[in-house]
C-alpha cells in the first residue's frame, strides 16, 4: 500500500489497471468518523492465490505493500492488476464464500452480489490473528468500489449509527467479536476498508 491514491472512473474494455485497496486501523482523532473502535496494533493482508476476473480481461496478479510507516497507523495495501469489466462470475466467486454477505463503501448487502470486475480471497491478520476474507470490486456510480465479505462463519453483520450527523459505518464483526472491519458509506473513499478493535 504505497504512494498517492487516484480514484479512477469507471472504465470498461480489454484494459490492465491498477487497483487499489487499502486496510486500515487509524485513531479517531486520525480519521475522523470512520473508526467507531480503538485502533488495533498490528494489521497484515495475505493474498492466498485464489480469484476470479470476468472471461476474457486481463489479469496480472497482486502485490502487498504495507504502509504502515507512511500512514502513521497500521495499514496495508493490496494492488491488483485487472481489468474492469463486469460479470456474473466473479460475483458468483465471492457470494460463493461470503455466503452473499458484503459491506462496502458503495453499498452493504446482506443479499448475492449480482456482478463484479472481479474477486480474490486472503488474510486480514489482526494482532496475530488470522481471519479468511473476501473482496471484490465493480463499476459503482462512476467509481470503482470495492466490498469486503468473510470467508469463514461467524462473522455478523452490524451497522453503527453516527447520532451527531446521522450518518452509518458498517462492519464485520469477527466470529471471536474482537474486530470490527468496516466502511463509512462515502462514496469518496471506494477503496478503504478500516479496522478495530469492538470496545
Amino acid at each position: 500500500m504505497a504512494g498517492l491514491i487516484v480514484v479512477s472512473p469507471l472504465s470498461q474494455g480489454v484494459t490492465e489497471h491498477d487497483n487499489q485497496v487499502e486496510f486500515k486501523s487509524c485513531s479517531e482523532s486520525q480519521c475522523p468518523d470512520t473508526t467507531p473502535g480503538p485502533q488495533v496494533s498490528s494489521l497484515v493482508f495475505y493474498f492466498d492465490g485464489n480469484y476470479y476476473v470476468t472471461d476474457g480481461q486481463p489479469w496480472d496478479g497482486v502485490t502487498i505493500n504495507n504502509i504502515t510507516s507512511q500512514m502513521g497507523y497500521p495499514a496495508y495495501q493490496a494492488d491488483v492488476y485487472a481489468g474492469r469489466q463486469s460479470s456474473e462470475l466473479p460475483a458468483k466467486f465471492f457470494n460463493d464464500r461470503s455466503g452473499g454477505i458484503s459491506v462496502g463503501p458503495c453499498g452493504t448487502y446482506l443479499s448475492p452480489l449480482e456482478s463484479l470486475n472481479f474477486a480474490l480471497s486472503g488474510i486480514l491478520e489482526i494482532e496475530g490473528n488470522d481471519y479468511p476474507i473476501v473482496i471484490g470490486q465493480n463499476g459503482v456510480s462512476g467509481e470503482n468500489c470495492w466490498y469486503l465479505g468473510p470467508n469463514a462463519s461467524g462473522f455478523k453483520v452490524i451497522q453503527w449509527f453516527r447520532a451527531w450527523d446521522n450518518g452509518t459505518y458498517e462492519y464485520l464483526l469477527t466470529p471471536d467479536g474482537q474486530y470490527r472491519m468496516g466502511v463509512t458509506a462515502n462514496a469518496a473513499t471506494p477503496y478503504i476498508f478500516y479496522v478495530s478493535k469492538n470496545q
